[in-house]
């Protein structure tokens, strides 16, 4: 298994306000669902947070960023066939998300996703909302606190968590590759 790519850059400071601006204008959140064991619900215990569309005025940018990133990162991960997402997400006070993965062996889908990419879009107005890898650096955690505009990048097996946010809204885009 690979280790991630790290604060690679994704786009400008700029670009992310206007995201968050359109967000803050016209997105229609809804609770995150769970994946897990044929079960697809909300479980809050196990993860609380929203997500919405990305804003349709920044949709074509956000998926061609997307796209050369996945290009840019073949070295690393191998080829690619295609990507599900972007989605954006949103934890707000109080919001997580527990260790998971976000594939595992002998899952039976039609596409497995086979790479991870996390893109934050702010670093300030909340405390907390680390994303934490595990098992990434000789079996260490690694936790990276959100930079706005870059992303992070790793295997979709990787056990990964976000810790509590307190006050304030911490927003990411999130979307994987497939092979």
């Amino acid at each position: 298994m690979s280790g991630p790519v790290i604060g690679g850059r994704f786009i400008s400071g700029d670009l992310c306000r206007v995201i968050l601006d359109e967000v803050d204008r016209n997105a229609w959140w809804q609770w995150s669902q769970i994946d897990s064991d044929g079960y697809t619900g909300v479980q809050l215990g196990f993860r609380r947070g929203t997500w919405c569309e990305v804003p349709r005025r920044c949709r074509r940018v956000v998926a061609g960023r997307l796209l050369a990133i996945g290009v840019g990162l073949r070295r690393q991960f191998g080829d690619f066939r295609g990507f599900e997402g972007p989605n954006l997400l949103r934890y707000g006070d109080g919001d997580f998300f527990r260790a998971h993965q976000d594939e595992r062996s002998g899952r039976a889908w039609f596409r497995r996703r086979s790479v991870t990419i996390v893109a934050f879009l702010n670093d300030t107005g909340f405390a907390g909302g680390v994303l934490r890898l595990h098992g990434v650096d000789r079996g260490r955690v690694l936790d990276l606190r959100p930079r706005a505009g870059t992303f992070v990048a790793f295997p979709a097996e990787t056990y990964h968590e976000v810790s509590p946010i307190h006050g304030g809204d911490r927003y990411t885009i999130v979307a994987w590759l497939y092979r």
